[in-house]
């Protein structure tokens, strides 16, 4: 008797369940490596657009495994270049117009719950004592975004406004609760080979703005320029603020109210 091996091959509908999956998977798991270096708006439109990309992958695979005619396959595929350019087209576009720009959001819903999530997350114990904002008439939260590319610029910004009797009274609990930095703060790296420095306050009209001191030592350390916390206090509309700011690839501030205005977005509260 004649014996005849037989080789195990795959199921036809494993094979093709495995190009449909191995191309996006693929694309998609590149997608996911590359987010970290992306600014977190253009996280989702790169994990899909990836995605979609795997998806023609596997539709070049089938078309040229099929049995159409050598015609057949370059219209075909010429199509689906084509497709691939505008998909290419569309995620760039949308890359820029996600990764570029300033962005402005104001809540007052859980708004003193939301900023103190934020401190927590990017200064950890930078307050000595939980907020005590007081009695206020309003809070509202202020959220400042600047994309660029890569790089992304935040500021939070905590605003309260008081009538006369609670403001001073939160006034005078802000002063015994926290204290502020009082010795000049380097500007960061400039061309000048000396360092430079500017006091740690200033009068943006009636507003007043100062450093809190971190507890933090590793904290003390950095630049106000990359991560700090900010009180500002307003004795003519009886406001106290608390701004948040973080941008770790900042390198020099030399002007404290520009810094203020552009880079803390104080100017969009002000506006």
């Amino acid at each position: 008797m004649e014996i005849v091996e037989t080789k195990r091959r795959m199921p036809q509908w494993a094979a093709n369940l495995l190009i449909w999956c191995c191309p996006a998977l693929t694309m998609g798991l590149f997608a996911v490596c590359i987010s970290g270096f992306l600014a977190k708006r253009n996280v989702i439109l790169t994990i899909v657009c990836f995605l979609l990309f795997g998806l023609i992958v596997t539709r070049l695979i089938f078309l040229f495994r099929s049995h159409r005619t050598v015609g057949g396959k370059i219209w075909r595929c010429v199509v689906w270049v084509i497709l691939v350019l505008v998909l290419c087209f569309v995620y760039c576009y949308g890359v820029l117009l996600l990764a570029i720009g300033k962005h402005h959001n104001t809540t007052e819903e859980n708004a003193q719950s939301k900023f103190e999530e934020a401190v927590e997350r990017i200064l950890p114990k930078a307050l000595s004592e939980p907020l005590d904002l007081g009695s206020p008439n309003s809070v509202v939260l202020h959220e400042y975004r600047e994309y660029l590319i890569i790089f992304e610029t935040k500021a939070d910004t905590l605003l309260c406004q008081y009538d006369a009797a609670a403001y001073e009274a939160a006034k005078t609990a802000l002063e015994s609760r926290y204290h502020f930095r009082t010795k000049p703060l380097e500007t960061g790296y400039t061309e000048n080979p000396e360092k430079q420095y500017i006091d740690p306050y200033t009068d943006i009209g009636n507003d007043h703005f100062r450093f809190l001191r971190p507890n933090d030592e590793d904290q003390q350390s950095w630049g106000f320029y990359k991560r700090s916390l900010i009180v500002v206090t307003n004795d003519e509309t009886h406001e106290i603020g608390y701004i948040l700011f973080d941008d770790i690839d900042l390198d020099v501030a030399e002007d404290l109210s520009a810094f203020l205005m552009k880079d803390c977005g104080w100017e969009y509260i002000r506006n």
